[in-house]
């Protein structure tokens, strides 16, 4: 049986970026959409910043669960909010573990999962972190990057493994949501 392929979501985000890019689009980082309302010749998007207006033919939602695009279209989003918090980190380590199998470790404070990414050095590695998580504020890079490093030693007693460079982290929550529609017109 063969491993599941695992591609960071670094690559992932590149290749859509890349594509979109092929297709002749182009993201525009940093940009607010305040508002956005259909008409017979496109969407009408107004940007914060200055409240520029723009016309378009068709509008993406890719924003994630607090999506603008997705409020604007008047899609709904029913369901219960995640309780659960989690931190994700690609990591560079000196993990010597077999590459053709991921690896999990079940632990008081949480669950804690290691995947092989493509490259020699990298691993995903995903902790629960919802018995340490006492804020409802986000942790910054280096937080999670020190949380994961702490995890790794603790949760998997792998205490003499190096956790170095982060090449992507985030941190979520688990939620019970999910959109009631995905298109609404050209949105």
């Amino acid at each position: 049986m063969r491993p599941p392929l695992l591609v960071s979501q670094v690559e992932v985000e590149a290749a859509l970026r890349k594509r979109f890019d092929d297709l002749g689009g182009r993201i525009e980082w940093g940009t607010v959409l305040e508002s956005a309302t259909q008409n017979d010749d496109g969407v009408v998007v107004v940007l914060g910043g200055g409240g520029e207006s723009r016309t378009v033919d068709w509008l993406v939602g890719c924003d994630g669960a607090h999506s603008a695009v997705r409020r604007s279209a008047g899609i709904g989003f029913p369901g219960r909010a995640g309780t659960e918090r989690f931190l994700l980190a690609d990591v560079v380590t000196d993990f010597t573990g077999d590459r053709s199998t991921t690896r999990s470790w079940l632990h008081k404070r949480g669950m804690m999962l290691m995947f092989p990414l493509p490259g020699k050095d990298l691993w995903r590695v995903i902790a629960d972190v919802s018995v340490e998580s006492d804020t409802d504020s986000d942790p910054s890079d280096e937080q999670i990057l020190a949380q994961v490093r702490r995890a790794v030693a603790e949760r998997a007693g792998l205490t003499d493994v190096v956790v170095g460079q982060a090449k992507w982290v985030s941190n979520f929550r688990i939620s019970q949501r999910l959109a009631d529609r995905y298109r609404s017109g050209r949105m």
